[in-house]
């Protein structure tokens, strides 16, 4: 299975978990599809859903070492002192910002669609987010019915409804 499939399905199946902790609503992973759909089809208490996932990971030089990239594909030690030089607001809310506009003009077959975004970044968790709600705009039109974030890497670190 490609990289890309195992962090879709790997990030469906943690916010199905927080999901079901937080609304007492089955949410299961059914399977991953191709585009023009959404990266999946779920079932959600008996419906069929289509969720799109994406990830933030902070800096360039954050997500080459959280996806323990090596080799030509690792970040300089210069690369890593400057991406820890960014406070960590800017390097998680600014890249949901220009992930979210950039999705917002998506189309996708099938419906209802949700957007999922997981935080890849473990030292964040919804209460940083919430702190900085404010700073998170989703954009007036797009093709999602709801916009989810998976606040980290896994269910325990909570999911905060966006839209």
């Amino acid at each position: 299975m490609k990289e890309k499939n195992v962090l879709e399905q790997s990030a469906i199946e943690n916010f199905a978990d927080a999901y079901v902790k937080e609304t007492n609503t089955i949410l299961q992973f059914v399977e991953l599809t191709e585009p023009p759909f959404a990266d999946s089809i779920c079932n959600l208490d008996g419906n069929k859903i289509f969720i799109e996932v994406s990830h933030i990971y902070g800096t360039t030089s954050d997500a080459k070492q959280l996806l323990d990239r090596i080799g030509f594909s690792t970040s300089t030690d210069a690369e890593n002192l400057k991406s820890r030089l960014i406070p960590l607001n800017h390097r998680l809310i600014k890249p949901l910002n220009r992930l979210l506009e950039k999705k917002s003009i998506k189309k996708y077959e099938g419906s209802p669609v949700w957007l999922l975004i997981r935080n890849a970044m473990p030292i964040w968790a919804k209460e940083e987010f919430q702190a900085y709600y404010h700073e998170i705009f989703v954009p007036d039109e797009h093709p999602f019915e709801q916009i989810w974030l998976l606040c980290g890497p896994d269910s325990e670190s909570g999911i905060l409804k966006l839209f």
